[in-house]
């Protein structure tokens, strides 16, 4: 995790300097829309740590290890596949209880599944998907993507 801090500071500062060298204050520009997206995501962030926390201290590690761990196999899976498809938000939110989940005892292949299941459906994004897209395409795209997750899971579950 130091590692990745260290190589986006490093990344924000040259172009931050980039910015500064070719004029215009658009490095202020830059710094006053990072501010209002931070300033907008700040909250979420801060309850999706605070849930992320609260789950991994709350649910017995013992029962995350029984219905996500690694003796868990194909139920594990299904758990996972069924929680990503259900997860609102965005990476704000799955990604801190993913880490949790993994934290307490949850296999790689459920988590791993979770994830994948949540990136390919995002419900809060399904909205927009067929407003703009239209729901023929959403739903030939959820059909066809459906079982591509706990597919994932079980290819790590028997080679992993």
């Amino acid at each position: 995790m130091l590692e990745s801090t260290i190589i986006m500071a490093i990344i924000s500062v040259v172009l931050f300097i980039i910015a500064y060298l070719k004029g215009d204050q658009l490095h202020i520009k830059g710094l006053k829309v990072s501010s209002n997206m931070l300033i907008k995501t700040a909250p979420l962030l801060i309850v999706a740590f605070i849930l992320a926390g609260l789950i991994q201290v709350l649910i017995p590690q013992e029962l995350i290890v029984e219905w996500l761990g690694a003796e868990a196999g194909v139920k594990g899976i299904l758990i996972g596949w069924f929680a990503g498809l259900v997860t609102p938000g965005g990476p704000y939110v799955a990604f801190p209880l993913a880490v949790s989940i993994f934290k307490s005892g949850a296999s790689l292949m459920a988590v791993i599944t979770y994830v994948v299941a949540w990136s390919i459906w995002n419900i809060s994004s399904l909205t927009f998907e067929v407003a703009l897209i239209g729901p023929k395409f959403t739903v030939i795209r959820i059909l066809s993507t459906a079982f591509i997750p706990p597919l994932i899971g079980m290819i790590i579950y028997i080679f992993g």
